[in-house]
């Protein structure tokens, strides 16, 4: 399958290179012309395990390639993911102007066949909006909401072998286009998660937003253990013993508290 992936930071890297490394085509757009540079010479602008070796390779087998130039990264594309930045601005809301401008650029060169997929963390109600603006436009578009879920460290194998996969979309066309991308994952017998776009973007806000509260709670508790003269090494050795809580994202997180996570 051709794919073209909008944006080279560390989620449209790391997709753009896994998705070579299964076997399609890909092509990736980022209009930073001093890291397309870098990265057509096979170095990556990040940093993470094996994400270097695969690079190379696919680089080499002519299944992975870089450029500036929106013409020439969607000719041919059949899918178009986008992994552009939505970073907060101060009023707290993601700023997705990005996603907009990639988006409207993309609409006006590639057919109506082409299906488009969200992997950004955008607000609820953002593939709506988006499909409501072509549809003013008076372009038709397929649109599925994938959220990516990847650790720093282990992106590469989270990637590859993905404990879930979400899709948000409803119609059927575009479910079977999305399962055969993901084929080679769901080979692995990873589930695939099937739902609509408002559930499929709120869900990954909720794992970030879940985790993010773990971390923070055990922060507290190793603040809370301090004022109290408890220690907090027996405070979350009992935690770590209930089945409830388990291990996962409870490690107090300044360098006081730091704790061995073998």
């Amino acid at each position: 399958m051709n794919i073209t992936v909008i944006g080279t930071g560390y989620v449209g890297l790391i997709t753009g290179v896994c998705f070579a490394e299964s076997g399609h085509h890909v092509y990736c757009i980022d209009v930073d012309e001093k890291k397309i540079n870098q990265l057509q010479k096979g170095e990556s602008s990040i940093f993470e395990p094996g994400l270097s070796d695969l690079l190379q390779k696919n680089l080499k087998l002519g299944h992975l390639k870089f450029t500036s130039s929106y013409d020439q990264g969607l000719a041919g594309a059949s899918v178009v993911c986008f992994a552009v930045g939505t970073p907060a601005q101060e009023d707290g809301r993601a700023n997705l102007s990005y996603l907009s401008d990639a988006f409207y650029k993309c609409i006006e060169l590639v057919p109506e066949e082409v299906l488009f997929v969200i992997k950004s963390t955008v607000p609820v109600g953002t593939a709506f909006s988006l499909s409501e603006k072509a549809s003013k436009l008076g372009k038709k578009v397929r649109l599925v909401s994938n959220p990516e879920f990847l650790r720093e460290g282990r992106a590469v194998e989270d990637f590859l072998k993905p404990e879930r996969i979400v899709l948000g979309a409803t119609e059927e066309k575009t479910l079977k286009t999305m399962k055969e991308l993901y084929r080679p994952f769901s080979a692995l017998d990873r589930p695939i998660l099937v739902m609509n776009h408002n559930s499929a973007e709120l869900a990954k806000y909720a794992c970030n937003a879940y985790l993010a509260t773990r971390i923070s709670f055990i922060n507290d508790i190793a603040n809370l253990s301090e004022r109290v003269a408890a220690n907090i090494h027996d405070v979350r050795s009992v935690m770590l013993s209930d089945s409830r809580i388990g291990s996962k994202f409870l490690y107090p997180g300044t360098e006081k508290y730091s704790l061995s996570k073998n």
